[in-house]
This record gives C-alpha cells, sequence and structure tokens, in this order.
C-alpha cells in the first residue's frame, strides 16, 4: 500500500482526502413514529474558544459560550443511518458571536459559583474542567406549537454582556425539512431572540406580550415591547418602541416583527 501511494506522489495524482467529520453531539427524535438520528458535527477540526474564564469574564461575545469551541460545523440528519440532510451552522452566527459566520460551541459547562481566572489557572484546574460532561446542545422542545418536540434552541451571538440571543432550528409539520424558525414578516431571515423570550414563546397557551429591553438597561433610552405568537409559516408579531421617563410613556415606533432584528 505504501508503495502504491509513493508512485501516486511520483506521477502527480493525490490520493483522495478524506472529509474531516467529528461528532459534536448526537441524539435519537421519534417523528410521528419514526426513529431518526441528529448530529452536531464539525466539519473541520475545532479550536479552543471562549476556553479560560477570564476570556468568559472579560469578553462580553463569550458569555454563554465558554468553556467551548469554534469551527465549522453542521447539522445532519440520518434516516435508517443514512444521511439524508445536512445544515451547515456558520450561517447563523452573525457579527455578535465570538467568530462572525464561525459557530462556537459551548463545551464544558460554567460554573457560576466556582469559575473563575484564578480558579482554572491553579494546578489541576483546567483538568477538572475537563472532566465535566458536555454541555448538551439539543435539548428537543415543541417551539411552535405543532404538538411535536421537534426543534432546539442554539445560542449564536452575546451582546451586551449578559444578554444571549439564539435561533430555533427543527422541523415542523409545515416544513418538513431542516431550517431556522423565521420572522412572519421576514421568512429570509433568522429570528434571533433572547434565550428567556424562546422560552416565553415555548411555555405560552396563547398570544404573547413581553418585555424585550427595558428603560435603563445598559443605558437604554428606549422600551422595546413584543407581541408575539406563532403560525405553520413562523413566528408572527410586533415590535413597539417606548419613551421613557421623565414624561409620560410614549409610543415611538410600531414595526412587525423581522423588519429590525436588532
Amino acid at each position: 500500500m505504501r508503495e502504491i501511494a509513493i508512485l501516486m506522489l511520483l506521477a502527480g495524482v493525490m490520493p483522495a482526502q478524506t472529509p474531516f467529520a467529528r461528532v459534536r453531539e448526537e441524539r435519537k427524535i421519534v417523528i410521528d413514529g419514526v426513529e431518526e438520528t441528529w448530529r452536531l458535527v464539525w466539519t473541520a477540526p475545532p479550536r479552543p474558544m471562549c476556553a479560560s474564564a477570564s476570556d468568559w469574564f472579560t469578553t462580553c461575545p463569550c458569555h454563554g459560550f465558554a468553556f467551548g469551541e469554534t469551527g465549522h460545523a453542521s447539522l445532519l440528519r440520518y434516516l435508517g443511518g443514512v444521511e439524508v440532510e445536512r445544515m451547515p451552522l456558520g450561517p447563523l452566527f452573525d457579527e455578535d458571536s465570538p467568530t462572525e459566520g464561525v459557530p462556537t460551541i459551548p463545551r464544558r459547562p460554567f460554573n457560576w459559583k466556582t469559575d473563575s481566572e484564578k480558579s482554572v489557572s491553579r494546578k489541576g484546574g483546567w483538568e477538572e474542567i475537563e472532566r465535566r460532561p458536555a454541555v448538551r446542545i439539543m435539548e428537543f422542545a415543541d417551539y411552535d406549537h405543532d404538538g411535536r418536540a421537534t426543534e432546539f434552541y442554539l445560542q449564536t451571538s452575546a451582546i451586551a454582556c449578559g444578554w444571549q440571543f439564539g435561533v430555533v432550528i427543527g422541523v415542523s409539520r409545515a416544513n418538513s425539512r431542516l431550517h431556522v424558525f423565521t420572522a412572519g414578516g421576514n421568512p429570509a431571515t433568522p429570528l434571533r431572540l433572547r434565550y428567556p423570550l424562546w422560552e416565553t414563546i415555548r411555555e405560552a397557551p396563547g398570544p404573547v406580550e413581553t418585555t424585550e429591553w427595558t428603560c435603563g438597561d445598559h443605558g437604554s433610552e428606549t422600551q422595546s415591547q413584543l407581541s408575539l405568537s406563532w403560525t405553520p409559516q413562523g413566528i408572527t408579531g410586533t415590535r413597539r418602541e417606548y419613551s421613557c421617563p421623565p414624561g409620560p410613556r410614549r409610543l415611538l415606533s410600531e414595526a412587525p416583527l423581522g423588519s429590525n432584528q436588532e
């Protein structure tokens, strides 16, 4: 075999390269009585990202991603052991992610009570973190209220030190292919919301009225309110901006969800 390889190189023929693939997470899911396997797969060797306590504490975009890895990754779907669908995840990570256009995914859980730059850097600190079980990413739930828990939340960015945003990925009765949930007002753009807002949508029995951004939060001079509901075509709603004190509360602007994501 070695001799064949040498002859190929001398002849200027390069052997075919096996595509890189490393499974980050694998989950079984039953959809309409049929078992499928979904895999989060690194399609290029990942490297550490937001992987130290100093990164986590001093870098706003790392909030929620520690202790993590970054690299090209895809969501793969299998039926009967055969890959039937693949979704690259890079396009979901915008300029507010640690590495724009390249997924960053937490690997080991961050412990708010014990983890610090000092605790991680001490002898044996990082080894203790590496012994922790991997963070589970695909936590299936029914965000679109179609009676099937076939979607999961994926954090894609963090801003303002503590505000973590993400998307919901999965399949639905209206769309049986892997897709990202979008806003009804802009079906071509992934809907990015804070994780608590996604959970509010998941738990609510009907349309939701909730605060997105409060007066004074991180210096905000307005208050943002969301009216949200769900349809087979996506999440629909309205974003309203109100004035802050002093003075009476006034409606400053109103727009369909999806027309102004940020």
